[in-house]
């Protein structure tokens, strides 16, 4: 909201405490991503929107210049936190854990991974992604969310650990749905293909054409790469200036 808007907007009060959470929202969220260091992180491989062309000119970008979520998305992230932190503190004080938000490297894949725990599990070592949902969509879950999944494929393919607890919270009753997956490479592959292909990419400077995901307008206004996306003949690998 601009400046103007928020002075004659009829709920200032309103209007001045969102812009002040909202900046810290961005704040916390940057202080956030500097633990994670320089490195591309394999969370940003499973978006069910992913984009290659983003993903490829986005890596190229000094990490201060890169594009950061929207408040209300940083806002939910806050909210998930506490409920990490809850089975967190459970994983060290019953003594399950064998590392909690550590980073692991893949040097293959120049990339990096953090799982919420990886923990001693029915004996045998296992990654723990940790889910909070609304009670609509929690109600409805059968199976692990894919979101989840995928995240802990490719966390148990760089850290080499055989299986994964993907541990769903409900937000509004804290009832909890545990899954219990083992590590497949099959479903790994289509998330390792995806960052050799970006890895391709920016070795050999060039941009590549990918299903072009923002058909409408509103969408490709919301996108800084729209320009080198919709205004360019891209029918084959073009070269980056």
């Amino acid at each position: 909201m601009t400046i103007k808007k928020m002075l004659t907007s009829s709920n200032l009060p309103q209007n001045i405490y969102e812009q002040k959470f909202h900046d810290w929202l961005k704040e916390w969220s940057k202080k956030k991503d500097a633990g994670r260091g320089g490195h591309f992180h394999a969370s940003s491989l499973i978006d069910k929107n992913f984009c290659l062309m983003k993903a490829v000119l986005e890596e190229r970008l000094p990490a201060k210049q890169r594009d950061g979520f929207p408040p209300k998305t940083l806002s939910t992230f806050k909210v998930g936190i506490y409920v990490h932190d809850k089975h967190q503190e459970f994983y060290k004080e019953t003594g399950m854990a064998e590392s909690i938000e550590q980073q692991y490297y893949s040097e293959l894949l120049d990339m990096t991974a953090t799982p919420d725990a990886i923990l001693k599990f029915m004996r045998t070592r296992t990654i723990a992604e940790i889910k909070s949902m609304n009670g609509f969509e929690f109600g409805k879950l059968t199976a692990p969310p894919k979101n989840a999944y995928a995240q802990a494929q490719i966390y148990m393919y760089v850290t080499a650990t055989p299986q994964a607890l993907i541990i769903v919270e409900d937000k509004n009753f804290q009832d909890l749905k545990v899954y219990l997956i083992e590590f497949n490479l099959t479903d790994a592959l289509e998330y390792i293909r995806r960052r050799r292909v970006i890895m391709r990419c920016l070795k050999y400077n060039v941009i590549p054409v990918s299903k072009r995901l923002c058909q409408t307008k509103t969408d490709r206004k919301k996108c800084k790469y729209n320009e080198p996306c919709w205004n360019s003949d891209l029918t084959e690998l073009g070269v980056l200036k």
